[in-house]
């Protein structure tokens, strides 16, 4: 959970930063892509990418944002699991 709200942190910042450009396109793309680049590294891995290019931003977070955090979620509930596993096994 700790992974998910660190995410949402830097994700709310990024759009602030993004919402407080004042007219500097180049800032609002960079700062609107930032919380996408994992999710975006990925499609482009799978050759997905192209779907996305005539997307709004506020549609490519609605899509690729949840599924991210359920990740997140799932690699620490992991790490977790094997943390206690690597302690408990130690005594």
């Amino acid at each position: 959970m700790a992974l998910c709200l660190l995410y949402l942190a830097a994700t709310a910042f990024c759009v602030w930063g993004a919402l407080s450009a004042q007219g500097d396109p180049k800032g609002y793309f960079v700062f609107l892509q930032l919380p996408l680049a994992p999710q975006l590294i990925a499609l482009d891995a799978l050759h997905a990418y192209a779907w996305l290019t005539n997307m709004s931003w506020a549609t490519a977070y609605v899509l690729l944002i949840p599924p991210f955090l359920a990740v997140l979620y799932a690699f620490g509930h992991a790490v977790q699991w094997l943390i206690a596993r690597l302690l408990l096994g130690a005594q």
